[in-house]
């Protein structure tokens, strides 16, 4: 099942688990053979023959699940404002395996954040676990039902026993409210309440698409189910479910997967995802000289990454559409992002729906938020457009700049009848061993050459025409402009198992390896047909189809 490795502090270990795995962190090939150095997934019967469960790590809460899943045990409960030690990004995305190191000042904040959490829950009963009078009884009382809710799973017979024995020595060396806080303090340390161990029923499946997995057990699917739409612990329901043994049958699963994905806490989750999908953290550390774009301001960038949350709200939950998403001309506008969208201020603050034009503006790529996302200084960065189009929306890595290279493009003259951003890239670009990544990169990138830094779409630069053509080598091929990009998207293969791929890996707390392949694709082509044929390309119905995949609800077998 994979290795434990334990730090001691106040009596407790605290135990951080490593899961086991024999996949391979990806499978490349290059674009087109072009020899670019950027790579993508190869196609072709090499990867339908290596499809198989390969990868099962094991889940810790993040910050956001951690701090819900207290507020849900402990309802009324002023609980302490200290979160846990940030989760480092992997891939763009927060709560990723791999970005869950265990540190000491990780196990320093466990300890002192399960300390005040019962602490806080000690002096404040009556909000969440009132009892009988006989204070022991109550103690015993508390123990036995918060238990098996904290770790999500019904207690073995001997956890019971060492819980109940805690709490009775805990009653009699420090009363009773002392007494509830030692007791929350210790469950709060326990690895079952950090982590979410996936151990499987422990029958091996020997045929179809599951083939060599474990099932997960109804307890491990619940809790599953509940982190992936909720980011939060298993609900009464969720719980009655998983008692009567009702997840481990296909329709059971559906029927709670498409009662969570109609809870309204699902859509900041869901929402998320596509957000991290498209990196529009970014936006966070965007920084625009003030003498250039005198206009931004924290109120603006405000705005901008509002407006394109609305819009993929719009897109997963209204409108519920791939092709609305990678295509659909419309926008958030309030009077302050008027001039950005190049649209009449609808006269508010607030930020309101509005059609574009379908000639400037298609899809969430071309909305101002997501592009000004990849600017930087005085200019937009058709490399940082290029890079986020390969790597998130066609999942084709790009490698890091070798060493030096950037000393080369600093050195490099520019001649006066330079006029544009791209001639300058263009210029540099071939400069030494840049050619060969930037073929691919710039070749993306320059087809965002009609918006500037903030969005705002424009035909010169510097009173100079811009040339908006790009070639996306051997996906899209040659577009005209992003708005032809934007059409050959909701028709890609890449962008749709790519999408897909992402949420998978989201859903698992992992990246992407070379056994999801056959899921991956099969999910995929799913989507594009139905928008191939103008048909319910749903996104929503995409997020039940990953919870009823054999991915989402098996582990692999242990290794014998």
């Amino acid at each position: 099942m994979g290795r434990a490795t334990g730090v001691v502090f106040g009596g407790v270990v605290l135990l951080g688990w490593a899961a086991g795995s024999t996949g391979l962190s990806g499978c490349t090939g290059l674009i087109g053979g072009d020899g670019s150095g950027v790579t993508a997934p190869t196609p072709g019967p090499e990867r339908k023959a290596n499809c198989e469960l390969d990868r099962a790590p094991i889940e810790r809460l993040t910050p956001r699940e951690y701090r819900n899943t207290l507020a849900t045990l402990f309802p009324g409960v002023a609980l302490p404002d200290e979160e846990p030690v940030p989760d480092e990004r992997i891939g763009g995305f927060i709560g990723h395996h791999d970005g869950q190191s265990v540190s000491a000042l990780g196990v320093r904040r466990y300890e002192e954040l399960a300390r005040t959490t019962g602490e806080a829950a000690a002096a404040d009963l009556d909000a969440w676990a009132p009892c009988s009078e006989d204070a022991e009884a109550c103690l015993q009382q508390i123990t036995t039902v918060l238990a098996p809710r904290t770790y999500r799973r019904p207690l073995t017979e001997e956890e019971a026993d060492d819980l109940s024995a805690l709490a009775s020595s805990a009653y009699a060396e420090f009363g009773m409210t002392d007494g509830v806080a030692v007791v929350v303090q210790a469950m709060l340390e326990s690895p079952w309440f950090l982590y979410r161990p996936q151990f499987g029923t422990g029958t091996v499946v020997t045929s179809g698409v599951a083939a060599g997995g474990v099932p997960l057990d109804a307890y491990e699917m619940a809790s599953r189910l509940s982190y992936f739409f909720l980011d939060d612990m298993p609900d009464e329901e969720l719980r009655a479910a998983a008692e009567a043994g009702a997840l481990t049958r296909d329709a059971d699963v559906e029927a709670q997967a498409r009662r969570l994905l109609a809870d309204p806490r699902a859509r900041p989750v869901v929402t998320g995802f596509f957000a991290e999908w498209l990196r529009l953290y970014k936006l966070d550390d965007l920084g625009l000289d003030p003498q250039a774009f005198p206009e931004f301001d924290e109120q603006l960038r405000a705005d901008l990454e509002t407006s394109v949350r609305m819009f993929l709200e719009r897109a997963i939950w209204e409108e519920d559409s791939w092709t609305e998403l990678t295509r659909g001309s419309f926008g958030f506008v309030n009077d302050r992002l008027a001039p950005i969208f190049g649209v009449a201020p609808p006269g508010t603050d607030e930020l309101v729906l509005v059609a574009l034009d379908p000639g400037e503006r298609k899809g969430v790529l071309t909305q101002p938020g997501l592009l000004a996302s990849t600017s930087h200084g005085i200019s937009h960065s058709p490399i940082f457009r290029g890079v986020t189009v390969l790597e998130s929306i066609m999942c084709h890595k790009v490698p890091a700049p070798p060493p030096g290279i950037l000393d080369d493009i600093e050195d490099t003259p520019i001649p006066d009848d330079v006029c544009t951003t791209r001639q300058q890239v263009a210029l540099t670009h071939t400069v030494g061993n840049c050619q060969g990544c930037h073929r691919a990169i710039d070749g993306a990138g320059f087809t965002f050459e009609r918006y500037d830094a903030l969005g705002r779409y424009r035909l010169e630069e510097n009173g100079c025409e811009v040339d908006p053509s790009g070639d996306f080598v051997g996906t899209l091929g040659a577009v005209a402009d992003a708005i032809e990009m934007a059409e050959k998207l909701t028709e890609s293969p890449d962008a749709s198992a790519c999408m897909v791929e992402n949420m998978l890996g989201f859903a698992l707390s992992r990246s992407a390896v070379r056994g999801d392949t056959c899921e991956v694709e099969a999910l995929a082509e799913t989507l594009l047909a139905a928008a191939e044929a103008g048909e319910d390309d749903s996104l929503q119905e995409m997020v039940v189809r990953v919870v009823l995949s054999p991915l989402f609800r098996h582990r692999p077998a242990p290794q014998s």
